[in-house]
């Protein structure tokens, strides 16, 4: 339970620092913020946890997958640490991010911000420098154009 409360405040605070989103917002956007966040989550509970022998340990990562979830975790010999429905065919959720997100932390560090700039032209057009950053999205500069 604790760790589920957590969780549900990584996931509110990530998609508010984020995206500038409460939680109470209640739109499409957020719910793929929280998913998303909850994947991040649960992929670095499992990356960095020292075991998984815990049952209790293992049944809160459990706790947090949905109906349609499946996942295996194994250990480097290919001892199944922890299983849900491994067994179903699912289009796989694409990990190689994850590995993305950790070198980033690595050469960038983790305060690292990716610089935005915003101009209007004289005609009040809406002018968007980006230098990389893989949060600005199309959904994002739609509410950023309506402001």
């Amino acid at each position: 339970m604790r760790l589920e409360r957590a969780t549900d405040a990584v996931i509110s605070v990530g998609c508010h620092k984020t995206w500038g989103f409460r939680k109470s917002a209640g739109t499409g956007r957020v719910r793929s913020c929280r998913k998303m966040t909850a994947f991040l989550v649960a992929s670095f509970y499992l990356l960095f946890l020292p075991s998984l022998s815990s049952s209790a340990t293992a049944r809160q990562i459990l706790d947090l997958l949905k109906e349609n979830d499946s996942i295996v975790v194994a250990d480097h010999s290919g001892r199944i640490l922890l299983e849900k429905d491994a067994d179903i065919k699912r289009i796989p959720a694409s990990t190689l991010k994850i590995l993305t997100v950790l070198a980033a932390f690595h050469f960038l560090g983790p305060d690292y911000r990716f610089i935005t700039k915003f101009y209007t032209d004289d005609n009040a057009n809406l002018k968007i420098r980006g230098y990389g950053d893989p949060l600005l999205i199309s959904e994002v500069l739609e509410e950023i154009s309506s402001v």
